[in-house]
């Protein structure tokens, strides 16, 4: 085979494969979706100030829920904070890492695995979707 006929099949076969991969692992942030039971009436949406910070109490159901639903059932997902967290969402906003460390602590011993983002002075006390229902009963 000629050279110039093998190096145009060679980039036609990276580019098949940049596209294909690009096509798997790519997203866009306004094509993420959630799936809401049809039972849930009203789908709780963050609050339009942000998480929680340390001082006030949470009051129950400002959280974001996601329930199990039919795979037909499909939602756009709220911009929210937590955005750039992935799995991760905030139970606590503190205002130093010291308190971040003892709500940890309180999150532990109840059996929920959290971490801290340090942004700036404040601190994030952040767990995992599953858990946060009974985190931030924890430390509401």
């Amino acid at each position: 085979m000629p050279a110039p006929v093998s190096i145009l099949i060679a980039f036609g076969l990276i580019a098949g494969l940049a596209i294909v991969l690009r096509w798997t692992y790519g997203s866009d942030l306004t094509e993420r979706r959630y799936h809401v039971s049809p039972n849930d009436d009203d789908p709780a949406v963050p609050t339009p100030d942000g998480p929680p910070l340390a001082t006030p109490p949470v009051p129950d159901g400002t959280h974001e829920a996601i329930e199990p639903a039919a795979q037909d059932q499909v939602v756009d997902a709220p911009e929210s904070a937590d955005e750039g967290y992935g799995l991760l969402r905030t139970v606590l906003v503190t205002e130093n890492k010291r308190q971040a460390t003892l709500v940890r602590e309180v999150l532990a011993d109840a059996g929920i695995r959290s971490t801290v983002s340090a942004e700036g002075a404040s601190s994030r006390v952040m767990v995992f979707v599953d858990q946060l229902d009974k985190a931030r009963r924890l430390v509401g």
